[in-house]
């Protein structure tokens, strides 16, 4: 199916006139005819009743338009994602993370994101970071946020986003209470 006849289609539904979907869509009404032609041919039903008074919809052509508006609009969303993905503003952004950055990294981070890049979804998916490194080599992830040290960690390039202090917590008569390490 032809989109641009799915546009020709819209507009004489609009204007219910040859001559002015013609000049809208700045092409010759000749023209215009045809790709209605072909386009009744290929639904093989008859979308316009043509008489000597004018055009009108038919049944089939008033459902039609409702189906042709959505096509139309989703066809214009596709390129605007695709474009928008394209220049790094939309798309999907897949994060594999491990319980314990849902404290303090991955919210920080998540916020962050968000703000400077609205247009991008993020899906994110709890996992340990041995299944977290083989996401990624596996292309199922595009980044992933894992605890070290590592047995492992393939072909994935590590970058720390912070230290961890870790501080033990003693009753106060314990002997080891008073040293310091």
């Amino acid at each position: 199916m032809d989109l641009r006849r799915i546009r020709h289609f819209v507009v004489l539904a609009e204007t219910l006139n040859f001559r002015r979907a013609a000049e809208r869509l700045h092409i010759a009404q000749p023209a215009l005819t045809v790709s209605i032609q072909k386009l009744e041919a290929e639904l093989d039903t008859t979308l316009f009743l043509r008489d000597a008074r004018g055009v009108a919809l038919t049944a089939s052509g008033r459902v039609a338009l409702l189906e042709a508006k959505r096509i139309l609009f989703h066809a214009g969303q596709f390129s605007e994602r695709v474009h928008a993905a394209a220049s790094g503003l939309g798309g999907t952004l897949r994060v594999g993370f491990v319980g314990s950055t849902t404290y303090q990294v991955l919210p920080r981070l998540v916020s962050r994101f968000r703000e400077e890049y609205p247009g991008i979804e993020l899906v994110l998916k709890e996992a340990t970071s041995t299944s977290i490194l083989r996401s990624l080599e596996e292309e199922v992830l595009d980044v992933g946020l894992i605890r070290t040290p590592l047995m492992s960690r393939g072909t994935a390039t590590l970058i720390s986003l912070q230290e961890d202090r870790f501080v033990a917590a003693l009753p106060r008569r314990n002997p080891l209470a008073a040293k310091q390490p």
